[in-house]
């Protein structure tokens, strides 16, 4: 599956020990596509042990078994994924979310289920300062962005939130108008 080698050549006796200048780089597949990197490490059994580790990733991706990184780490590289793709106030939004989503369920990664993100999308709904189903939504939308994410760098292989629909929202009038009820008095609504 993978195969490390010196770079440039090496003798006979540094290929059993340790490299004099160069470095160990490692090569595999992935598809159809062959994939060369420099390990930048000297040291043959350091560089055998990155082999070993890179064949057991490569074997998990091939047979579809769910990695076991922590959410709260998994976050942290989303989170560095969205800071160069989205604009500031973007990311600060989806960030304070997200860091409530993950606080509500301290998991591995492909252990959060459909339950889990309906419990915390319930407990959402159920506050007394945010509990619209607008809010409901754009949690949800964040949630569903975040595990997409984790799909495509395969750490999981089901999206837990594809049978979760949205809340319906039930605002009748804009936004603007209704604080504009709260902060007018009723006779004063009449001579608009």
């Amino acid at each position: 599956m993978a195969s490390i080698y010196p770079r440039p050549q090496a003798t006979e006796k540094e290929k059993k020990t340790v490299l004099k200048k160069g470095s160990w780089w490692i090569k595999y597949t992935v598809g159809h596509e062959e994939k060369r990197y420099s390990l930048n490490i000297k040291d043959k059994k350091l560089a055998e042990l990155i082999k070993k580790e890179k064949e057991i990733e490569l074997s998990r991706k091939i047979a579809k078994l769910p990695s076991t990184i922590k959410t709260k780490d998994f976050l942290q590289e989303y989170f560095k994924h969205i800071k160069v793709r989205k604009n500031l106030d973007t990311y600060k939004h989806e960030e304070s979310r997200l860091s409530l989503f993950v606080e509500d369920c301290p998991r591995k990664l492909n252990e959060i289920s459909t339950g889990d993100i309906h419990k915390f999308l319930t407990s959402i709904a159920e506050r007394k300062d945010g509990g619209k189903p607008r809010t409901v939504n754009h949690y949800l939308k964040h949630i569903k962005t975040f595990l997409k994410y984790a799909m495509e760098c395969n750490y999981v292989y089901t999206d837990p939130t594809k049978g979760i629909k949205k809340i319906k929202e039930t605002n009748d009038e804009p936004r603007c108008i209704e604080n504009l009820h709260q902060n007018i008095h009723p006779n004063k609504l009449t001579q608009l």
